[in-house]
């Protein structure tokens, strides 16, 4: 097990196995608990600093997600909260940033954010649910771990919640709350794949993420899918039936 400062919480109402420990305080490695984390669902989240709020500011959440359009992987969402003042020009659309930029970025969200959380919803349930509900989902739960005076969730897709809330269309690029969950999300699956791509070798996870890229699909009609990918989804489908 590894070590890390921010609590870790299993929601085991989502699992389609009994995990005999409660984790608090630490974190499996990833491509342990590989049945539980891609059927179920994982959240990691630190509580609000309330000593940093301020009578005079609004506590503004952007929530955002990463891994929708994959072939494998979860879908992830992230909330991040930060004052309506907050301004950092260093934070923008986690797609305009290099990857070295996201990895010093995300370290500086988790420690600057006032409240932040990500959430990652498995294969398993996106084929059941389907990736737009599976998205919604993981938004949902992202943002009920935090509080906030105002949920902003980029698209045009509102979620159930009980905080107000604001759709925006391109919000990664107009709110740096938007933009910083879009960070939090993409790094930590980006993590997550390099770390399957060791446990499933051949589809090349480390580089595309998942993601429909030709090379993804060659690996998959030649090896076909592996327990990971997202069987309900058209290219796993016919790259399999190509094989």
């Amino acid at each position: 097990m590894v070590r890390v400062k921010e609590p870790i919480e299993i929601h085991r109402r989502y699992f389609s196995v009994s995990l005999r420990q409660r984790y608090s305080g630490y974190c499996p490695p990833a491509t342990h608990h590989l049945k539980a984390v891609f059927h179920s669902l994982l959240a990691m989240t630190r509580p609000l600093k309330l000593h940093q709020r301020h009578k005079d500011t609004m506590r503004i959440c952007g929530v955002d997600e990463a891994g929708r359009g994959p072939l494998a992987g979860p879908v992830v969402a992230a909330a991040a909260v930060f004052h309506d003042n907050f301004i950092d020009d260093r934070i923008k659309d986690s797609k305009a940033l290099s990857e070295q930029q996201r990895e010093k970025l995300f370290d500086y969200i988790r420690e600057n954010a006032l409240a932040w959380s990500i959430v990652a919803v498995g294969p398993r349930r996106i084929e059941k649910i389907n990736i737009l509900q599976a998205t919604k989902l993981a938004m949902k739960l992202a943002v009920e771990r935090i509080d906030a005076d105002l949920v902003l969730v980029d698209g045009n897709q509102p979620i159930i919640s009980r905080l107000p809330q604001r759709t925006v269309v391109g919000g990664d690029r107009l709110h740096v709350q938007i933009s910083a969950a879009s960070i939090l999300a993409k790094v930590w699956r980006d993590r997550l794949m390099k770390k399957l791509a060791l446990r499933y070798p051949g589809y090349g996870f480390e580089r595309h993420s998942g993601y429909p890229t030709p090379a993804h699909k060659a690996a998959i009609v030649e090896l076909g899918p592996c327990r990971v990918h997202r069987a309900t989804f058209a290219g796993v489908i016919v790259a399999s039936h190509a094989g």
